[in-house]
């Protein structure tokens, strides 16, 4: 047998059909279970997603800015739109599942980006990692809707930081003012130079008159507050002049640019009550506006005999250089029957600032009317010669009348007296006139020297004449002309001793001029220490206030310069 006639034996196929699916759908249906295992854990894990309504997108990128609370990421911006009327920018981000139980009606959201404003400088890390959203979250429970997985929740956005004055213990007051002046959302509140609270919030006031600041003050502080308790502006810049020279002094940083407030009690007061929520108090504008305040006063009308320019509201009554009242009100009056004009002064006086050695208080009345009769008068004096500025003395001049006018029943009046400045001026025309006098007494004395030389020779003639008639008739009229000329020495002899009177105190009281004017010029020189100071601190201000302006400026347009310094080249 040949190899090609050798036969091959080839297995026969047999074909069986299989029952179920193919083991080659294993691998795709059980990534699709992973999918829908991931989808549903996804849908289970998925947080809120908020709406948020900003004035402006400005450092903000969907996909790229976070979420952050206490600085830890709670979600990322999806997406930065334009709302419909074009008046800001509409927000979406979405949040972890973890914040969803936080969110509620009162959560807040803000732009977290470099700031300078009360609270000092804020936000500089946000230079290198760029903005992000902050979030206060309440712990009220969010409501969701049945028919929605995923609630979303709108919010508008703050434009700045909120205040956590409402998270901590302390009081809330309310100062009224007729001006806000300098004072800012977040203004510091100081006790002694500490830190003591902040201001809130600031409104006009219902009628439109005034202003309402809404303070916080820290829970340490709050024993204390009292009623009587007082707040006053902190100056921005404190300059004072004394004997001790001139003080200067500015702020601290954080008060140049939001202002300030200080509280404290006069310890002449007593401190009263403590304060509770929502008491009302008044913001003076300084320590020594507060300290003026007048509560527990006696209205009393003056009327002075002289032209009361100089005078204004507020000026100080004062009784042996103690403040003790101010001018209330004064007016020009004119009364029909007696055809004259009168200006009556209205002062309040505030006897409590008189005390017993004791340290209590006085009846206010009762000092007033024992002073009056111990001689209490008041004049005008004039409290500075560069403004002219009026303040009424009380002094007790027993020497001089009391004159009182009488003219508004019902308010007791104080007797007035003429200024010192007008009783100089007095003295003057009185010297004036007795100058004019000492003329007429030298002219009357050479005459009764005449007359003198003319009846001795008259005498000498008679009596060598042999006439006795003629000599009787003389002797008559000499006799009538010695009795004329001691009649003229006795009117005579008072003028002179009351010019040398007048003369002596019109000596004092022009050394007393010469003296004042002496001493004001030397204040008033070009080349005094005075305005030597004033000039230099004057300079100083200016200085400041120009790199106060140029460095805020600067900020504003260039924060990285906090942390980077100012680029070179000298460019803006």
């Amino acid at each position: 047998m040949t190899g090609a006639e050798t036969e091959v034996n080839v297995p026969t196929a047999v074909v069986r059909k299989r029952k179920g699916p193919s083991a080659i759908w294993i691998v795709p249906i059980i990534a699709a279970l992973v999918g829908a295992y991931l989808w549903i854990e996804a849908l289970r894990n998925m947080g809120p997603t908020v709406t948020l309504n900003f004035a402006d997108a400005e450092g903000l990128k969907a996909g790229k800015t976070v979420v952050k609370f206490k600085d830890v990421q709670v979600g990322v911006v999806d997406s930065i739109t334009i709302n419909d009327d074009r008046s800001g920018v509409i927000v979406k981000a979405s949040l972890e599942k973890s914040m969803e139980r936080h969110l509620g009606s009162d959560s807040l959201f803000w732009v977290v980006r470099p700031r300078i404003d009360a609270d000092g400088i804020t936000g500089l890390a946000t230079l290198l990692s760029g903005a992000f959203i902050a979030v206060k979250p309440e712990d009220s429970d969010m409501e969701e809707s049945s028919g929605d997985m995923i609630p979303t929740l709108v919010f508008a956005g703050l434009d700045a930081p909120p205040r956590e004055s409402g998270d901590l213990p302390g009081l809330k007051l309310v100062l009224r003012s007729d001006e806000l002046s300098s004072l800012a959302k977040g203004a510091p509140i100081f006790y002694h130079g500490i830190d003591a609270g902040m201001v809130n919030d600031f409104a006009l006031a219902v009628d439109g008159q005034s202003v309402e600041v809404e303070i916080w003050v820290k829970q340490p502080f709050v024993r204390y507050v009292h009623t009587n308790t007082r707040f006053w502006l902190k100056p921005l810049i404190d300059f004072t002049a004394s004997a001790d020279g001139v003080d200067f002094s500015l702020g601290s940083f954080r008060t140049l640019l939001s202002g300030g407030i200080a509280f404290g009690t006069d310890p002449a007061d007593d401190m009263g009550e403590a304060a509770q929520p929502g008491d009302s108090y008044s913001l003076y504008a300084s320590l020594d506006a507060s300290l003026d305040e007048f509560t527990d006063t006696e209205q009393f009308v003056m009327f002075f005999d002289e032209p009361v320019r100089g005078l204004s509201v507020g000026a100080p009554v004062e009784f042996n250089g103690i403040k003790v009242g101010q001018v209330v009100s004064f007016s020009l009056e004119f009364d029909p029957q007696i055809d004259e004009f009168f200006v009556p002064v209205f002062v309040e006086i505030e006897a409590r600032r008189i005390r017993h050695r004791g340290g209590s208080a006085v009846d206010g009345r009762r000092v007033i009317d024992g002073l009056m009769a111990k001689g209490l008068r008041a004049r005008l004096e004039t409290g500075t010669l560069l403004t002219g500025a009026k303040y009424i003395d009380l002094a007790l001049l027993p020497e001089l009348p009391a004159v009182l006018k009488g003219h508004h029943a019902g308010v007791m009046e104080l007797p007035t007296v003429r200024s010192t400045f007008a009783a100089m001026m007095d003295t003057v025309s009185e010297l004036a006139e007795v100058a004019d006098l000492a003329e007429v007494k030298q002219q009357a004395i050479e005459l009764i020297d005449s007359m003198r030389m003319t009846s001795e020779s008259l005498r000498q003639q008679i009596d060598s004449a042999e006439v006795g008639q003629i000599k009787s008739d003389v002797v008559v009229l000499l006799e009538k002309l010695n009795t004329l000329t001691e009649k003229v020495d006795d009117a005579v002899d008072p003028a002179i001793d009351r010019l040398d009177a007048l003369t002596d105190r019109g000596e004092d009281v022009l050394v007393a001029v010469d003296s004042l004017l002496g001493e004001v010029s030397q204040l008033t020189a070009s080349d005094s220490r005075l305005s030597w100071l004033v000039n230099e601190t004057l300079q100083e201000l200016a200085a400041s206030a120009r790199s106060l302006r140029v460095l805020t400026d600067y900020l504003e347009r260039h924060p990285e310069a906090l942390l980077s310094g100012k680029a070179g080249g000298g460019g803006n």
